[in-house]
């Protein structure tokens, strides 16, 4: 992945709104456990008060299944889908909802099936102790700012 990538605000928002569903609904964050959401928050630069009204908008709607984003760079694309493996399997287990899902984002973005297919199979033997921002391929794009 080329680290000199930039994002514009559309797309930023666009991962930022797709990273927190997917990490609320692998209850990673629940509403007594935000401090994981507002390190998120920060990583993309956005203020408290914003990240509590997305919060509040992410949560109510937790129990619906939204659609994937659409991006218009495939590096962007890439470099998301390849996050929510890795919130995917941070039980070490893909569910079928999950897998469907990717595939659509997939089908929706044109990105390459056979790398998701071959980045899911790298993480179904390696599971994580412990989740952090960092391990996050974005962290590395928008840190380097």
């Amino acid at each position: 992945m080329i680290l000199n990538m930039t994002l514009t605000e559309k797309e930023k928002l666009k991962y930022f709104r797709g990273i927190v569903t997917v990490a609320i609904n692998r209850k990673l964050i629940k509403k007594d456990r935000v401090e994981l959401y507002y390190e998120i928050c920060e990583l993309f630069g956005y203020t408290r008060s914003f990240g509590e009204e997305e919060f509040n908008k992410a949560f109510e709607n937790h129990y619906l299944i939204s659609p994937p984003p659409v991006f218009d760079d495939m590096e962007v694309a890439t470099l998301f889908v390849n996050d929510v493996i890795i919130i995917s399997f941070l039980d070490n287990n893909l569910h079928l909802f999950e897998l469907n899902w990717i595939k659509l984002f997939n089908d929706l973005n044109g990105t390459d099936r056979h790398l998701c297919l071959t980045n899911i199979f790298n993480y179904i033997d390696k599971p994580m102790e412990k989740f952090e921002v960092s391990h996050l391929g974005i962290y590395n794009i928008l840190k380097k700012k």
